[in-house]
């Protein structure tokens, strides 16, 4: 997938599955098209079940991406703030 789409730089690549990063909606449609159009150059098609669209943020790699930046998942967070600090130096 990376050798026929990751020349956009709007697209991050996880094997088989495709991010798209876009400013707004506008762009976003423009980006889309052409990904589909690279897409349809190469017999690629899109598993309905698995597209979505216009997401204002995602969760990949145990962060939650968004147009205020990356986050670590509050799941994630909450393992080391329960995290019990050694009382003697052999803890």
């Amino acid at each position: 997938m990376y050798e026929i789409v990751g020349d956009f730089y709007y697209c991050f690549v996880d094997l088989d599955d495709v991010q798209i990063a876009s400013t707004d909606e506008n762009e976003h449609l423009k980006h889309l098209e052409e990904v589909f159009r690279r897409f349809q150059k190469n017999c690629l098609v899109v598993i309905a079940e698995k597209f979505v669209f216009g997401q204002l943020s995602v969760k990949c790699f145990g962060y939650l991406i968004s147009e205020n930046g990356m986050e670590p998942l509050p799941d994630r967070v909450k393992v080391i703030d329960e995290f019990q600090q050694p009382k003697t130096i052999k803890d």
